[in-house]
């Protein structure tokens, strides 16, 4: 009981000198709970990534950034330039950030998709990008960083035929036949490489066409080896109630969750850090944490994307 009043006292004390705008990095320690909140992951999209990477000063801005936000896990996108994947034409500099960020202990993962991945006559594409993450994390020397996952940001209910139940239905066996080609394209190469997802709230109720009471989130809980719930919604209790029904399920299947938060303004769920500072937003997710931490798949927030939290944190402290 101690420890628990001695953790509200923190986060209470914390608050305080937020709203009187001091003290970032000592009080963002400060306001996390005592004991198991600390072991609970930050996570960022950094969707810009060439402009990281290719930047020194953007780099090391990206890295400083991460240890002052306690953020252990970078999702940094890779795509194609001049019709040559950025880890063909950029190899050295995606090897060097990588291995920057592994010995400040952050995690990297290489986000890649787009909503009409789920067509078949993107397979090809597909494949050559994932063969290029496989090639660059198997020319990394030991001790070398290399990419620990594939985040799949793939979004077919973006796509217009959502709209109507045939299209959804559609969609949602398209999806599911993209994702069995990942996992194709990968187990025939023995990469090993962790799949994540990202998701949103409404999969929770998006139908599977041909098997009867279930649902897209529910199937994709048995398909990949972590999710993240793009919980886009303006308030810390609409981010509560929106992501119970989906750690519920994910709790059964013992898949892990990350709870997704927008910071950019003007997008859904932009709300949530709209006319809020940076503290004030990790005092709203402190509280969200507090509902959800009951379960044990909950691994903590990530948060989209990286200019957007710079451009937050900026404005907190007046730039």
């Amino acid at each position: 009981a101690l420890t628990e009043v001695r953790g509200e006292f923190c986060r209470r004390f914390a608050e305080y000198f937020y709203r009187a705008g001091l003290g970032r990095r000592l009080i963002g320690v400060l306001a996390e709970k005592q004991g198991a909140y600390r072991t609970r992951r930050r996570s960022v999209w950094l969707w810009r990534s060439l402009e990281v990477v290719l930047d020194p000063l953007s780099r090391e801005k990206l890295l400083r950034l991460c240890e002052e936000n306690g953020i252990t896990r970078l999702y940094c996108f890779v795509s194609r330039v001049e019709n040559e994947p950025y880890l063909l034409k950029h190899n050295w500099e995606f090897g060097y950030l990588l291995d920057l960020c592994r010995q400040r202990g952050i995690e990297v993962y290489a986000l890649v998709g787009n909503p009409h991945w789920v067509e078949k006559s993107y397979r090809e594409e597909i494949g050559a990008l994932l063969t290029s993450i496989v090639e660059f994390n198997g020319r990394t020397q030991e001790g070398s960083g290399g990419f620990a996952g594939l985040k799949l940001d793939v979004e077919p209910h973006a796509l217009p035929q959502w709209k109507t139940p045939a299209g959804r239905g559609r969609l949602v066996s398209d999806y599911l036949e993209m994702l069995d080609y990942v996992k194709a394209v990968l187990g025939h190469q023995a990469a090993e490489l962790k799949i994540a997802a990202d998701v949103p709230l409404t999969y929770a109720e998006a139908p599977l066409p041909d098997q009867e009471g279930a649902t897209l989130f529910e199937v994709l809980c048995g398909r990949v080896d972590e999710l993240t719930v793009m919980a886009y919604v303006d308030t810390p209790e609409a981010v509560v109630q929106g992501s119970l029904p989906l750690l519920q399920v994910a709790q059964e299947h013992g898949v892990p969750i990350e709870i997704g938060i927008e910071t950019t303004p003007g997008r859904p769920g932009g709300a949530f850090a709209a006319g809020r500072s940076m503290e004030e937003v990790v005092v709203a997710l402190d509280r969200v944490y507090e509902r959800l931490a009951g379960f044990e798949v909950f691994t903590g927030f990530a948060l989209h994307d990286y200019s957007s939290l710079v451009q937050l944190i900026e404005r907190s402290h007046g730039h």
